[in-house]
């Protein structure tokens, strides 16, 4: 084996110099790894690492931790590196796991008890998981290593309200919450828990101390991701919190729209829509619910309306835009529905497949076969990940127009493996 030049040497040097100057420095800290790899294979664990933090920075947890694992093995003796995998886990929500690395940095690695960051997901991270007595102990932990707990005043404070089932003050509770800064997340995500368990009075009281959006922003946040995997109870406590709080009743409305579509009452649901409609007629994340809600009741109509009144908005739901995009294509409006994909749409699996879907069938009647192929995979790959509440002979209905017309483009120019497995993935829904 060569030795590394001088150059590759000093590269490195100044890769891992660049990373310890903190989130700004990552980048060139990665250009400059990436020389040095090509004449030292030293690099490639820093190289790891630089990439890793990178992708944190970017809330791409899931490259994020393959390079911060990577890192780990080329690396195991840096302390750096256990501390930011530990990290990433917790952004990742794998809290459990998250301890045990967690843990394991601390045990094995005096410089990891410097690390406010990873004391603070400890505690976050055992309330989290219902583990609030390891709170307190950890608080002891800390000043038995001559730490402040100022640290984890936040965590320490719903802690103890939990063990003692008391309600925190809500003035020094609205004052840590309000301060807590990059602890936000995990604070959120501790709602989510309390919700899950039943601590409703707790959940409100961490709710109402935080600015009003920033608290329906996360009750939103919390009503979607609970859809996914048909916690329709879920979806309803953040409808229920929105009303309690006396926030956007609109929104609270749109959302129980959403629970009683997960939960199988389609009466409700209904009339929970109409409801939000009437309250909420130009508010985009109302209307981003009900092109959801009346697209899976079948009434592509309303859904047409809801979803282009949520266009109209501002929103960027891609479901909402599909719906838009499929009435004009409908038409023979290929312009138009072209103009409404000119901007970013992001949505959960459910929308980003019938997005590609639509886009497809856009591209198929523009002659875009490259586009067409490739829009088309990707709305293959969401396949498993739409959950099973969506899967209704309403959505088939709706999809199979732009399937059939993308069927019947030349078969040279076709993606026949992504085109074959989505037909046969709509054709097993109940009828």
């Amino acid at each position: 084996m060569s030795k590394p030049s001088p150059s590759g040497r000093l590269a490195l040097a100044l890769g891992r110099l660049l990373l310890h100057l903190g989130p700004r420095a990552y980048g060139p800290a990665e250009r400059m790894l990436a020389w040095a790899r090509q004449s030292t294979p030293r690099a490639e664990g820093w190289l790891a690492f630089a990439q890793g933090l990178r992708a944190s920075q970017r809330n791409d947890q899931d490259t994020a931790l393959e390079r911060l694992r990577a890192a780990s093995v080329a690396l195991p003796d840096n302390p750096d590196v256990a501390v930011s995998l530990a990290l990433a886990l917790a952004n990742a929500d794998r809290w459990d796991v998250a301890i045990d690395s967690g843990e394991r940095a601390l045990k094995f690695f005096e410089e990891a008890s410097s690390s406010a960051g990873l004391w603070q997901m400890l505690a976050w991270a055992y309330l989290i998981t219902g583990r609030y007595p390891a709170v307190l102990e950890l608080m002891q932990r800390m000043r038995d290593a001559g730490l402040g707990i100022t640290l984890i005043h936040l965590p320490l404070m719903l802690a103890r309200a939990l063990l003692w089932n008391e309600e925190p003050p809500i003035a020094a509770l609205r004052s840590l919450v309000r301060g807590s800064g990059s602890q936000l997340r995990a604070c959120l995500r501790l709602v989510e828990h309390l919700a899950e368990t039943r601590r409703d009075a707790l959940a409100v009281s961490v709710l109402s101390v935080l600015p009003s959006a920033t608290a329906i922003r996360a009750l939103d946040t919390m009503a979607t991701r609970a859809a996914g995997p048909a916690k329709a109870e879920l979806v309803l406590w953040a409808a229920n919190a929105l009303r309690k709080l006396e926030l956007v009743p609109e929104l609270a409305l749109a959302i129980a729209s959403v629970a009683s579509l997960v939960a199988g009452d389609e009466d409700a649901s209904a009339t929970y829509a109409r409801q939000a409609a009437e309250l909420g007629p130009d508010q985009g994340a109302v209307q981003e619910r009900l092109a959801l809600v009346w697209l899976m009741l079948g009434d592509e109509t309303q859904a047409r309306s809801a979803g282009s009144r949520a266009v109209m908005a501002g929103s960027s739901d891609a479901l909402a835009a599909a719906v838009v995009a499929a009435g004009l294509m409908a038409k023979g409006e290929l312009r138009e529905a072209r103009r409404v994909f000119m901007t970013q749409r992001v949505g959960d699996a459910l929308g980003a497949l019938v997005g590609h879907v639509i886009q497809a069938w856009i591209f198929v009647a523009g002659g875009d076969w490259d586009d067409m192929r490739r829009v088309l995979q990707y709305a293959a790959d969401e396949c498993g990940e739409v959950p099973t509440w969506a899967r209704r002979p309403t959505l088939r209905a709706f999809l199979e127009v732009p399937l059939e017309a993308i069927a019947a483009a030349k078969p040279e120019e076709q993606n026949q493996q992504a085109l074959e497995r989505l037909r046969s993935w709509v054709s097993a829904f109940p009828w």
